[in-house]
């Protein structure tokens, strides 16, 4: 995988896990805003469907009470005259009033006179086991005139009844009183969803209380009924603080859809960022890191390739990477030096600091390459042997055959062209290669001075020595010979210049060297 793809695939999944752990804390922090809210929004809700009870409640004490400070209701308590029942308590009175009980409860609490709208078109006496629950609760069977107007809500045979009772007066609420008149409904979805109505709220009885997690202690919870919808539930206690009915409102999850909304918009705009970031970040990653190692990576690979110790990184900015190309660079430049000096080693001297054999042969054979090229230059091989060297290590020692050798090859090297080549082959001899030479009377010449720069005394502490050398030379001025045959008809000459006395110049002749078979145009 490359540096790249690699780069890409660590932002992409460290931007996931920021993703999904900022989505969590949405989750938690900015929807949970919205769930409080609207749990204290339902709450709100709950408190409006308690007044909602309450003003059924005021509706209905309020013709209560004209119905009781009334002089024809306060007659009829005292006579019991039916043309008040016949005239007053017919079937539409129940259906314009919306209300299904009427009692008269005398003075003393009994039951005066009841009326029951059935629902059909039909008033009865209602049933003793509902007038025994209100009579039971004793709050609304008898009031007597110092008493206000009550209300309340009553469970009878578990359905909740809403009552409001007055004292029964004259007109100018005077009395003394003669009772107490009760009208009363049954709490049902009906009224409840038409008294709601107007405030917005769907209002309905819970029919199964006991699912319902209210109790007396805590009369209203809220409950998140799916995704969707959300109900708010109270519950109604009668005149003796005992459950009557259990309200519930529902609403749509309105307030917690606009949360979620507004999370996924954050989250789709997060996102957005996200993938603007990773591609901000990829193109500057591309640009100020990944492109310059591919330029260092191509730099470096060129070099390679080239084999060239010239070659150099291009160094870009003043940063991480630029410091790397610079230290690279200073490490290719220590390395050029190491092999120039491995090279230096290999191809001179150590002690002399002259070219050994191998630079020697590497440039005789470039010469003779180049001889063949082109017939009109010449070239010439000197071999010189120093006299006596073997006489001078043995009196003076090796230490001085150094010196005197390291002296022989400075005095040597003045004598030479840049063109030349000063060689020390091995020992006490030297290989001079002369290129070019036009003639062979000036490699000659050229040697004569060799042998006279020689002869001058050297001196090891502080006493003078004197050595020569022999000097074979060999011209060559076209044809095909190689190195080999060179140095042997120089080795040819020098020896020649032993026997007839040393210190003395010899160019090589074809007589000179019985086993030398190839000619030599000289």
């Amino acid at each position: 995988m490359t540096l790249r793809l690699r780069t890409f695939w660590l932002v992409a999944v460290t931007l996931l896990g920021f993703y999904a752990v900022l989505y969590g804390i949405s989750s938690t922090i900015f929807l949970g805003s919205f769930k409080r809210l609207e749990h204290k929004y339902m709450l709100q809700r709950v408190e409006l469907a308690r007044r909602v009870v309450n003003s059924l409640l005021e509706t209905q004490s309020l013709y209560v009470r004209d119905w009781a400070y009334w002089d024809d209701t306060y007659a009829f308590m005292q006579d019991g005259n039916r043309q008040y029942v016949r005239s007053n308590l017919p079937v539409a009175t129940f259906l314009q009033l919306d209300a299904e009980l009427f009692l008269y409860f005398g003075p003393d609490g009994s039951l005066f006179e009841g009326f029951w709208h059935n629902g059909s078109n039909v008033v009865t006496a209602p049933p003793a086991a509902w007038v025994a629950a209100i009579q039971e609760s004793g709050r609304f069977s008898r009031l007597s005139a110092k008493h206000p107007p009550a209300s309340g809500l009553i469970g009878v045979e578990g359905r909740p009844l809403l009552v409001a009772a007055a004292p029964i007066l004259n007109s100018n609420a005077m009395g003394p009183g003669r009772g107490t008149l009760l009208v009363g409904r049954f709490l049902d979805d009906r009224r409840l969803q038409q008294a709601a109505r107007p405030a917005g709220l769907n209002l309905s009885l819970v029919s199964r209380p006991n699912d319902v997690p209210v109790s007396a202690a805590s009369p209203v919870a809220v409950r998140t009924e799916g995704a969707d919808a959300i109900s708010g539930y109270v519950l109604i206690a009668d005149d003796a603080k005992r459950p009557a009915a259990v309200l519930r409102v529902q609403d749509a999850r309105w307030i917690y859809r606009q949360g979620k909304a507004g999370q996924h918009y954050l989250m789709a705009n997060l996102a957005a960022a996200a993938v603007v970031f990773l591609i901000v970040l990829m193109h500057l990653m591309h640009r100020l890191v990944l492109a310059r190692l591919k330029r260092l990576d191509r730099g470096l690979a060129r070099i390679r390739d080239a084999g060239e110790a010239d070659l150099r990184l291009t160094v870009e900015g003043n940063d991480e990477l630029g410091m790397i190309a610079v230290s690279m660079n200073e490490t290719l430049d220590r390395l050029q030096k190491v092999q120039q000096a491995l090279r230096h080693e290999a191809l001179h001297d150590p002690l002399t600091g002259l070219g050994n054999r191998s630079l020697f042969f590497q440039r005789a054979h470039s010469a003779l390459q180049r001889l063949r090229e082109n017939q009109s230059a010449g070239l010439a091989v000197l071999l010189i042997d120093i006299d006596h060297f073997k006489r001078i290590n043995d009196t003076f020692g090796h230490g001085a055959g150094d010196e005197l050798l390291t002296v022989a090859a400075e005095r040597l090297g003045r004598c030479f062209r840049e063109s030349d080549t000063l060689a020390r082959m091995g020992g006490d001899e030297f290989a001079v290669l002369l290129d070019p030479v036009a003639r062979k009377v000036d490699a000659v010449h050229l040697a004569s001075r060799l042998l006279e720069s020689l002869q001058e005394p050297a001196f090891h502490n502080g006493h003078p020595v004197r050595f020569a050398a022999s000097i074979g030379v060999v011209f060559v001025g076209g044809g095909h010979i190689d190195i080999e045959q060179l140095l042997r008809a120089a080795a040819a000459a020098m020896y020649r210049a032993k026997r007839e006395g040393r210190s003395r110049v010899v160019v090589f002749q074809q007589a000179m060297h019985e086993e030398f078979s190839a000619g030599l145009p000289l």
